[in-house]
């Protein structure tokens, strides 16, 4: 629902998913380089788990308000993962005729943040209990 409240909340999580995501793409590539984008790897993956873990912590339950839901998924998952940069990599890489690299990067971009959204999906049934 739009309500001010709301607008704060994803705000809020947006900007903290998006400075948590800067550091981490960037510690990444100064650790191991930038020829395969593991930074924006991991954060689309880890973005999934949170995801993951947020939309089903608690469903129907009060363990996680609604608003803390939003500030989570809204909010910090869509500040903290990056379909802009991962659309780029792409596009970048097939430019440089990089194929394998890129098709790589697709498939456990897709795969593992399929896995990490049923990981967190899993966890947060369980701590339901």
């Amino acid at each position: 629902m739009y309500t001010m409240r709301n607008v704060l909340l994803v705000a809020l999580g947006g900007g903290v998913g998006s400075a948590l995501r800067a550091m981490l793409v960037w510690g990444t590539a100064g650790r191991v380089g930038t020829a395969f984008p593991l930074g924006v790897l991991l954060v689309n993956v880890l973005g999934c788990f949170v995801f993951g873990v947020a939309i089903r912590y608690g469903v129907g339950s009060s363990a996680m308000s609604d608003s803390t839901r939003l500030l989570i998924t809204t909010g910090f998952c869509g500040g903290f993962t990056t379909f802009s940069a991962f659309s780029m990599d792409i596009l970048e890489g097939l430019e440089q005729g990089r194929t394998v690299m890129i098709t790589t990067y697709v498939c456990l971009s897709v795969i593992l943040g399929v896995l990490a959204m049923v990981a967190g999906m899993s966890l947060a049934k369980t701590l339901a209990r």
